[in-house]
């Protein structure tokens, strides 16, 4: 029995070993000199749109005015605040204007950080200490806002892409290869990011058991929470189906002030695309991706390059810059130890594997022990069935 618990003993902490030299290697990856080729590559992009539509494309066809400028905030503030609204439904609190100050600083780590896994990961942090939440909380509220903006978003998209007015099948074929280019940068920046942290993909029975044991971990605790009621699907999917009617009326009423007459549905669908777009390429908050897709897009659609460049710019000022700037300050002002939040969210994520790889061996110990009880027994029967047959002949 000793030599049992002894081997039991040897195996996690060699396990602890491993992981705790993968966690070092993922702590290094937030170097961000190790992105300099992402940047690289956002600044071509837009090197290039500034070089083919001028520098002052924004000023040169648009009629905007303070008005405008008023309403395109109003929208961005009711935007963030759906958000926050949404968020607050998957955590179970009551709603208080502040918060709107603690979800634009873990926003602004989603824009930010590239590319998003980091972004997110480090929203977890954020809003951890902001919220005074507990990780799994969190973990979980920030799961169910990515999974009901995909879905929705995709179904959208999916629609877009077959009702749009594509001129040509051409056009389409353009924007499924467009897709599948996103595609294999998103595989191929994924997989640089595992070789980063010296993790090795294996199947088998470890990470189906650490799997099955993580999507037990949520499903109990949503089922706790009652996240499953029809009250919080209905409102998570209101709430987000408002969050992009905000987005995409913002954009329609932006090609008003360049002077665009343009179907609100059209608009609702190039913002699913180019959303889609932008969240496959990996890059921070999509740029460069995002604009380019849109420019793309609504030159197939049939409007002006220099007028569409032009929309997406101001679009990007209240979508991405607004929240960026304003998140990123109220991070700075508030002091919160980044450092010291890292190191500690580290030591969890270490004993919840930890506790997930015991888990494994104890159930692979007792699976193993049931094999050998059931081969047993086999033994057991066989020559009894043979002495049945013997003595009934």
């Amino acid at each position: 029995m000793g030599k049992k618990n002894n081997a039991f003993e040897n195996l996690v902490a060699h396990f602890n070993g491993k992981i705790h030299h993968a966690i070092k290697k993922i702590d290094s990856i937030y170097n961000y000199q190790k992105y300099l080729f992402i940047y690289l590559f956002v600044i071509a992009i837009f090197l290039f749109l500034f070089y083919k539509f001028g520098f002052f494309v924004l000023f040169t066809y648009s009629g905007l005015n303070l008005k405008y400028l008023l309403l395109l905030f109003a929208l961005t503030v009711l935007q963030i605040l759906t958000l926050v609204l949404r968020y607050n439904l998957y955590s179970q609190n009551h709603f208080r204007p502040k918060q709107i100050v603690y979800y634009l600083a873990g926003l602004a780590t989603t824009l930010g950080i590239p590319p998003k896994p980091l972004g997110e990961a480090m929203r977890l942090l954020v809003l951890k200490y902001y919220y005074n939440a507990k990780y799994h909380n969190v973990l979980l509220c920030i799961i169910l806002e990515n999974l009901f903006d995909f879905s929705i978003t995709l179904f959208i998209g999916l629609i877009a892409a077959i009702f749009l007015p594509f001129p040509t099948i051409m056009d389409r074929l353009l924007l499924t290869v467009l897709f599948i280019i996103l595609g294999i940068i998103f595989v191929a920046v994924f997989y640089y990011f595992l070789q980063q942290a010296n993790i090795k993909i294996k199947t088998g029975d470890v990470v189906f058991s650490f799997l099955r044991q993580i999507l037990t971990n949520a499903w109990e605790q949503i089922k706790k929470l009652k996240l499953l009621s029809f009250r919080v699907l209905f409102f998570s999917v209101f709430l987000t189906l408002l969050k992009m009617f905000f987005i995409s009326i913002r954009i329609y009423f932006i090609f008003l002030v360049f002077g665009v007459e343009i179907n609100y549905f059209v608009v609702l669908g190039l913002w699913a695309l180019c959303e889609l777009i932008a969240g496959a390429s990996l890059l921070p908050g999509g740029l460069g991706a995002y604009e380019l897709a849109f420019v793309f897009l609504s030159g197939v659609l049939g409007i002006t390059g220099s007028v569409a460049f032009g929309v997406i710019l101001l679009e990007r000022i209240f979508s991405l810059w607004i929240p960026l700037i304003i998140g990123t300050t109220i991070i700075f002002f508030s002091k919160k130890p980044i450092k010291e939040m890292k190191e500690e969210f580290f030591k969890y994520a270490q004993i919840q594997v930890s506790n997930l790889f015991k888990v494994y061996l104890k159930t692979t110990a007792i699976a193993d022990k049931i094999k050998d009880d059931a081969k047993k027994l086999r033994k057991n029967i066989s020559p009894r069935k043979k002495v049945a047959k013997i003595n009934k002949k």
